[in-house]
């Protein structure tokens, strides 16, 4: 079974988990390509509609393996909290703690 035919079965199949129990599907904003790279290695994009790539995961070591992984990162991104990591929120944090600590150790 060659990649391109193996890609249709697994996204034949996520299309049929999704539309469960005779609700009319959505259409797909996004779409996971799993691909093997000039390596050997394979690995996921997650691709937008407009066909920007939005995502791309580390390299496996089987077909299988992205495809798992690329089920993966579908299943839990909807519950995944969006955590800010910028300077200033650390900084802001930062000093926080240490008023913080300063009051809790002040006599």
């Amino acid at each position: 079974m060659t990649h391109s035919s193996q890609l249709t079965q697994v996204l034949g199949t996520m299309r049929s988990e999704r539309m469960g129990t005779g609700a009319p599907p959505k259409p797909a904003v996004m779409k996971f390509l799993v691909f093997e790279d000039n390596g050997g290695d394979y690995g996921w994009t997650l691709v937008a509609a407009d066909g920007r790539r939005l995502a791309e995961s580390a390299r496996f070591a089987s077909y299988q393996e992205a495809t798992r992984a690329a089920g993966e990162a579908r299943a839990g991104a909807g519950s995944a909290p969006i955590e800010h990591n910028r300077d200033d929120t650390r900084r802001a944090e930062r000093s926080a703690r240490a008023k913080a600590a300063i009051e809790r150790d002040a006599p």
